[in-house]
């Protein structure tokens, strides 16, 4: 593993935005079958604005007809009435919503209008409640390239710029 960690991934993933590379069509090959995006343990852990926020970003997210999945607790308040809201106010209709009577909330919108472009660099969320506090942020080519053109995902503490380390390795985008 000692390999991992002095490996350039910034210029690694540089033939991800170079037309005709390898890495560049097999991008487009994933692209091309992705349809879903999730969002699975963080509405329940960011404020109220954040997820809103985070909403908004799926439609930066999405392709015309794509599908977000998300969770949430049905704790009181009850915020899921309200996500359902923003997400048709974003462009997407409901697909399936859990059953309030479950306890937890699970659903599914699919985007119905046409993607806004990526605004590079800005906070999508912050989780709240555990130290450090971590902010996303689309960061350019990084960790996650084959989910979306050109976006990687850096996990940083908040105000930081240093990069996250974990215990096998560096793990910054």
């Amino acid at each position: 593993m000692s390999g991992v960690t002095e490996m350039d991934w910034h210029a690694w993933h540089h033939d991800y935005d170079e037309p005709g590379t390898p890495l560049a069509r097999r991008l487009a090959a994933v692209q091309d079958q992705i349809r879903v995006a999730l969002v699975c343990g963080v509405f329940g852990n960011v404020t109220d604005d954040d997820v809103r926020r985070t909403i908004g970003f799926c439609t930066q997210l999405c392709a015309h007809g794509g599908t977000v999945i998300w969770t949430r607790g049905r704790r009181e308040p009850d915020l899921v009435p309200r996500i359902c809201d923003w997400f048709a106010a974003g462009g997407f209709e409901p697909v399936w919503v859990s059953d309030p009577a479950e306890g937890w909330g699970v659903g599914a919108h699919r985007f119905t209008a046409n993607p806004a472009p990526l605004e590079r660099g800005a906070r999508m969320f912050r989780f709240t409640g555990r130290p450090p506090t971590l902010t996303f942020i689309p960061n350019g080519p990084g960790a996650c390239p084959a989910a979306l053109p050109g976006l990687g995902w850096a996990a940083r503490p908040a105000g930081s710029l240093r990069p996250v380390r974990h215990p096998r390795g560096d793990l910054a985008a």
